[in-house]
């Protein structure tokens, strides 16, 4: 679903600003507190959270819909063994997944309006020359992560060729969730990468990649999971064309993030309400130019 996101950037950061207040990082000219936790590692609190945070969860739930969160399905899901040829989804539906595929794709191309289910139940798909999951065309597409499964996805071929900028590339809104376990390995360019709406609600997720680990146009949003991501940048929500999109939000979860350059990269908002961030980074712990509100305590540097 194409949109413009600026609205919805000053939602969050309008909603945010109820709850969060406090200190700027002096790294940006302003204050920074710090304190440290039992480990010994560094919690950095660009704004400090005051009040209560379940203020800025309610008015933001409407940023995760129905279905970005729904990992059941019912008796009309089609069920695909994978063997040794592109699957190709051409019909709004939910289709699951199971097997090995040596060498090929799990290619959508359905309607504007239309939505596409893919439900992991362990797969192995590889593809020498492209991106494992590529969705062309849709309204959205959710991953679901079948409960004790593991799903692995790689990617080929050269970055300068390849018509894909991800291992799981989608050019439409792209949703994960449930509660397996999906390792991503990005040997090309990005991990996962989406030119609209990237939103996590759950499962185990390992993401290695040679460049952006999460890469997002529009925008990045976490309810929950255990995510780990290790890459250049780790998670990145901007555009090259559109300096008004790039906003990340998080609410959930636990991010565990190693980057050569920087962990968290929004060119909008990087708002934090909720959950555990661990970042180890070479360069930035969070990179924005626009607005941080970070509440206490939820990011954790290494």
């Amino acid at each position: 679903m194409k949109k413009n996101l600026l609205s919805m950037a000053l939602v969050l950061v309008a909603a945010c600003s109820i709850v969060f207040t406090g200190c700027k990082d002096s790294s940006n000219g302003g204050e920074t507190t710090q304190e440290t936790n039992d480990a010994g590692a560094t919690s950095e609190n660009k704004d400090n959270a005051g009040g209560n945070s379940q203020t800025t969860v309610d008015k933001l739930k409407d940023v995760f819909t129905n279905f970005d969160q729904r990992d059941t399905w019912d008796t009309t899901a089609k069920k695909i063994e994978l063997s040794n040829e592109d699957v190709v989804i051409e019909k709004e539906g939910t289709y699951i997944l199971s097997g090995t595929l040596d060498d090929g794709q799990i290619y959508v191309n359905v309607d504007s309006e239309e939505k596409v289910q893919l439900v992991l139940n362990g797969v192995d798909i590889t593809c020498s020359d492209s991106a494992a999951i590529f969705v062309e065309n849709a309204d959205k597409v959710s991953i679901t992560l079948v409960e004790g499964t593991e799903n692995i996805l790689s990617d080929g071929g050269d970055k300068d060729s390849s018509n894909a900028d991800g291992c799981i590339y989608s050019k439409d809104d792209l949703s994960i969730n449930g509660s397996g376990k999906l390792v991503v390995n990005g040997n090309v360019n990005n991990g996962i990468d989406c030119n609209n709406d990237i939103k996590i609600v759950g499962g185990t997720i390992e993401v290695t990649a040679v460049n952006n680990g999460i890469k997002a146009k529009q925008s990045i949003s976490i309810k929950d999971g255990d995510i780990s991501v290790k890459a250049d940048d780790a998670i990145k929500a901007s555009s090259n064309s559109d300096d008004t999109v790039g906003s990340f939000y998080m609410e959930g979860g636990n991010l565990d993030l190693v980057a050569a350059d920087d962990s968290i990269t929004a060119t909008v908002s990087i708002i934090i309400a909720g959950g555990k961030i661990t970042s180890d980074a070479e360069g930035k712990n969070t990179n924005c130019d626009g607005t941080e509100k970070i509440a206490e305590g939820c990011l954790i540097k290494k």
